[in-house]
């Protein structure tokens, strides 16, 4: 009964409520510190105007610097450390400054004040900062009463894997929400906390005895309390925990904390992109707020994956107007709507426009009247299986599209110009990589024709997108299956959204009179086992509950992606997951301008001839074949060939 009241009064006790009564203990500490001092018998001081005079000066000294140490602005509730820090600062500056006050008026105004003890200010700070501490920490002290009174409503039992700074907030979240359930207690890698105590809750082991503890102590759900943790170890710690009745929950990685303004303690369950996180992105803030900062941005393809990331991205470094061109008007309208739901004052910063980048008249337009001085070309059909089918689509977005923006920004020399590109345009074998690699050609023509810094970004294939595998596996398993895997040893290179964006804008700081930056996409995963992965996350089994079908390749499709050509000559640059393809090695065959105009003209007048397209393309770029290529020793099985007749039929 006791404790519901003193919990019912601490709900709505408000900063103001304790201004008041900082203000009711520093009118009366100074009267009760002069007692204490003289023990009792404050004869022989003039308690009337004297200490009138010493009370107010010292309140107005307490309260000022409270007030400025935030001590009125903080949630008293979950008071930790830094709160204490800031109350015992508080009371050293306050009685340095009451110290001060006392020398000046003996040394230099002799009035009644003079005439109290040294040491009274000693004893009011005491007695002050006492009565201030207990008035916080009663706060805290009743939540931590609650919870011991309501920590066994709920039966169960939570072991949290990692006793870092995540792990505490988790703590600390659980903590405050005991239905949750119950905390067993950490594991730790680190040897040096194993059998310490967090806020009495104890580090049981390793992860190494991580099976074991969840047996001994029938753990339920285990919380993996590691946001930076590599995929690789997340992996482990779900096999360790596949044949055990627990449910494995997740705090997000680093990348979605830091890009969608999610929280440590926002727990979820494990996803494949868990399993293939990396290491961190070391973010060059400074030099991205000097790129950006007050520029005018111009993203095209803004409302696709990769382009509504760079939006996200881009907005934090405060851009003086960021465009967001699309030809879709759903998607632009939804990041849009994304970015003005989560702060309203980007009403005059964001422009949407509706713009296709094949219409160079609308192009210039636009370039005309918002004036852009930096540009992410993220635009471009990606779907290797349908640009097999619809060449012209792929010549004319991908290839004219392209060149219309970089003939657009050259004669307006912008500062900065970054086609976003892929690895299927690395000896490519697909109509879409085919496109891709002569637009990464125009783009690096243009940076030498005119000494701008316009440059390529190539990486391999993004998690979550809309053509991903991932969302494919995802609605197949949602259906019951199979899933279809093109080829059993089918490899692809994987990187979360968030981190390929990072580094595209890494890259784009180091973007010096032109060049290609490939990211580093890390080891290629192998279709199979992300398939068997996500299976498993779904939480069936794969062959009893769902099966894999295999399908054969696809038209264009590789059996393994790369990253260089065989003559490309790379660099690592000074951020050790972005290479830079040195520029003397990028090869423009001659008659390149002349070729482009063929090439745009068969495709936008459909010419029933696809062989002529498919002729300019050869002399384009003489690597191209629709023949996947042979495959290196460490590969089991060779590949599937697909060759293409005249008629585009597979043969």
């Amino acid at each position: 009964m006791l404790l519901s009241k003193a919990n019912s009064i601490t709900e709505h006790i408000r900063n103001r409520h304790f201004l008041v009564f900082d203000f009711l203990v520093c009118s009366i500490s100074p009267l009760i510190a002069l007692f204490f001092r003289m023990e009792g018998h404050p004869s022989g001081y003039q308690i009337g105007i004297g200490l009138l005079e010493i009370t107010v000066l010292l309140t107005v000294i307490k309260i000022s610097v409270f007030y400025y140490l935030g001590l009125y602005n903080r949630f008293w509730v979950s008071a930790s450390i830094d709160e204490l820090a800031r109350l015992v600062a508080s009371g050293i500056i306050s009685l340095i400054l009451g110290i001060i006050l006392f020398l000046f008026f003996r040394v230099f105004v002799g009035n009644p004040i003079s005439a109290f003890p040294l040491s009274l200010p000693v004893f009011d700070n005491l007695i002050t900062m006492s009565l201030v501490a207990l008035s916080r920490y009663s706060i805290r002290f009743v939540e931590v009463l609650k919870y011991r009174k309501t920590r066994n409503q709920s039966s169960t039992k939570i072991l949290i894997v990692g006793a870092g700074n995540a792990g505490r907030i988790v703590l600390n979240e659980l903590l405050r929400n005991p239905s949750f359930g119950k905390i067993v207690g950490f594991i730790d890698d680190d040897p040096k906390k194993v059998n310490l105590k967090i806020k009495n809750v104890q580090i049981l082991g390793s992860t190494l005895d991580m099976g074991g503890i969840i047996s001994n102590y029938n753990i339920d759900k285990l919380i993996i309390a590691m946001p930076s943790a590599s995929g690789k170890k997340i992996k482990e710690i779900m096999d360790d925990c596949k044949n055990l009745p627990v449910e494995i929950l997740t705090v997000p990685s680093l990348y979605s904390i830091f890009s969608n303004n999610i929280k440590f303690n926002s727990l979820r369950k494990v996803n494949v992109e868990d399993l293939l996180r990396r290491k961190s992105v070391k973010t060059n803030i400074v030099k991205l707020l000097g790129l950006i900062e007050n520029e005018v941005v111009l993203i095209t393809g803004a409302g696709g994956s990769i382009g509504s990331e760079l939006v996200r991205q881009i907005i934090n470094y405060n851009p003086l107007k960021i465009i967001l061109l699309g030809r879709g008007e759903n998607s632009i309208f939804n990041i849009t709507q994304e970015l003005l739901e989560s702060d309203p004052k980007l009403r005059h910063k964001v422009v949407p426009v509706i713009a296709d980048i094949r219409n160079k008249n609308r192009l210039e337009y636009i370039f005309d009247k918002y004036s852009p001085q930096i540009v992410f070309h993220a635009a471009a059909h990606k779907h290797v299986p349908l640009m097999e089918s619809n060449l012209e689509e792929a010549i004319t977005n991908n290839i004219m599209g392209t060149r219309n923006l970089i003939t657009i920004a050259g004669d307006r020399r912008i500062k900065n110009f970054i086609l976003i590109s892929t690895d299927k345009a690395v000896n490519p074998t697909s109509i879409m990589g085919v496109s891709k690699r002569i637009a990464e050609m125009e783009v690096l023509n243009e940076a030498k024709k005119h000494n701008l810094s316009f440059s390529v970004v190539r990486f391999g294939n993004v998690l979550g997108s809309r053509g991903s595998v991932v969302r494919t596996f995802e609605k197949q398993i949602a259906k019951g299956g199979p899933v279809k895997v093109t080829h059993p040893d089918i490899t692809r290179f994987f990187m979360t959204i968030p981190e390929a964006v990072q580094l595209v804008l890494q890259s784009a700081i180091m973007n010096h009179g032109g060049g290609i930056y490939v990211l580093d996409m890390g080891e290629p995963v192998k279709i199979m086992d992300l398939a068997k992965d996500m299976i498993n996350l779904s939480g069936l089994r794969y062959k009893e509950d769902i099966d894999i079908e295999i399908t054969g390749l696809r038209p264009g499709e590789k059996l393994y992606e790369e990253l260089f050509l065989k003559d490309e000559d790379y660099v690592r640059t000074e951020n050790e997951k972005i290479f830079q393809v040195r520029y003397e090695n990028i090869n423009v065959p001659p008659r390149f301008e002349e070729l482009l105009d063929n090439l745009t003209s068969f495709a936008l007048a459909n010419n029933k001839k696809i062989n002529n397209e498919f002729a300019i393309i050869k002399q384009l770029v003489p690597e191209f074949t629709h023949e996947v290529p042979v495959l290196p020793k460490k590969f089991k099985h060779q590949p599937e060939v697909y060759i293409l007749n005249k008629s585009r039929k597979i043969i």
